[in-house]
């Protein structure tokens, strides 16, 4: 099915605009293809432009580069160049057809039918394709998937997933990311019959997912449906925690929604790969903050002056607590607490120069100063009074 649409924005980008005039030199074509042609009939945001070419990839890379872009042959061997001009980026792909899979990496060959590579796909959504005219091309009837609200893998799911495991991270971080969208019910049945193909993935891709899983806005509803799939338990080895408290998750930062998930004095399972930091926070929020500090917050009528001065780890970790202790927490305050944003210390270094404050040790030490007395202030001290306590104590310096 071809349809014409209202023309997005990226169509007018210089860069999109030489591909599709060097694909026709070649007597080719280019499309637009995938998240960007699916974000943009979503009116989504559109942050990363996908192409496709029919023209053989090293004869349209030797064009670009003539053409004064920058050509990366990041999958040269899979028929991918990452192709750059100014501020934006575009990873161009050869049409191609799958020989031979493993459950993560495929042999390819190109091919100019533009059918055989939507098959090869791994959803329907996915499989949307726009030319330079702005003409929608659905050759899987994504769209109804679309309509309907309905994730759908392409062809027969099982086939879909043994090709390539980390599809079944994907399909969840896909309805993380779009909460209108629910797996298929096949879909997730195939699921479940090859959890164990993600045994077969590094852990690194499976981390890279699940952080973007927990990082987007329907994280709730993909975790719900991760649990159903039996997918929570195959990598955390337990079901969700998020039944009584998910409106509070709102809260806490990707690591946190993470250790909610593991819960207090859980180990990281083996398969997560993080940045040494990243480890090391996480291991910090799975060590569950000691309850009187809890008491002591939760019994304190100015309690956003101890949460500001907590700092924004250990504010987690207390939110954690109570995500974790919710059924017996108050519940006033566990609303009071998961809805809290520390205010903004108005005052900077720069504003303490421009008052004649000298750079250095004792300047910080006058800049810690002032953001006491505007925390004991319950944050009503404005920029200004904080300003003239400077200037303060600023003339009580001995010169």
């Amino acid at each position: 099915m071809a349809q014409r649409i209202q023309k997005p924005a990226f169509l007018a980008w210089p860069i999109c605009q030489e591909i599709l005039s060097n694909a026709a030199t070649l007597g080719s074509e280019a499309r637009f293809v995938g998240g960007a042609v699916r974000n943009h009939l979503l009116g989504k945001p559109v942050d990363d432009v996908d192409m496709a070419v029919t023209a053989p990839i090293t004869l349209i890379a030797d064009k670009l580069k003539q053409a004064g872009l920058a050509v990366y042959e990041t999958g040269i061997d899979h028929g991918t160049i990452t192709v750059r001009y100014k501020q934006h980026i575009v990873e161009l792909t050869q049409t191609r057809i799958d020989t031979k899979t493993d459950g993560r990496h495929a042999v390819v060959r190109p091919v100019d039918d533009w059918l055989e590579d939507a098959k090869r796909r791994d959803f329907t959504i996915n499989a949307f394709y726009m030319n330079g005219d702005g003409v929608l091309f659905d050759p899987l009837d994504a769209m109804v998937d679309l309509e309907t609200g309905i994730l759908r893998f392409i062809g027969n799911p099982d086939r879909r997933i043994q090709e390539d495991y980390l599809r079944i991270m994907r399909g969840f971080r896909l309805v993380a990311e779009y909460p209108e969208l629910r797996l298929s019910e096949a879909g997730i049945a195939a699921i479940k019959r090859h959890l164990n193909g993600l045994d077969r993935l590094s852990g690194e891709r499976v981390t890279t997912e699940w952080v973007r899983l927990v990082s987007a806005h329907g994280w709730r509803h993909a975790l719900h449906l991760a649990e159903t799939a039996g997918l929570t338990q195959k990598l955390l080895g337990a079901t969700t925690k998020i039944k009584l408290t998910a409106s509070y998750g709102e809260s806490l930062t990707a690591l946190g929604r993470f250790a909610w998930q593991l819960g207090p004095g859980a180990r990281i399972p083996a398969w997560v790969r993080l940045s040494r930091a990243d480890t090391e926070l996480l291991d910090l929020y799975l060590d569950k903050l000691d309850s009187d500090v809890v008491e002591a917050l939760l019994a304190d009528k100015h309690w956003q002056q101890a949460a500001y001065q907590l700092g924004a780890e250990a504010y987690q970790r207390l939110l954690l607590f109570l995500l974790w202790e919710a059924e017996t927490a108050d519940t006033d305050r566990l609303n009071q607490l998961a809805t809290y944003q520390p205010p903004t210390f108005p005052l900077r270094g720069a504003d303490l120069i421009t008052i004649g404050v000298a750079p250095g040790v004792g300047l910080g030490q006058i800049l810690l100063s002032l953001e006491d007395r505007w925390v004991k202030s319950d944050f009503q001290f404005s920029k200004d009074e904080l300003i003239a306590h400077a200037r303060s104590i600023r003339d009580e310096q001995p010169r």
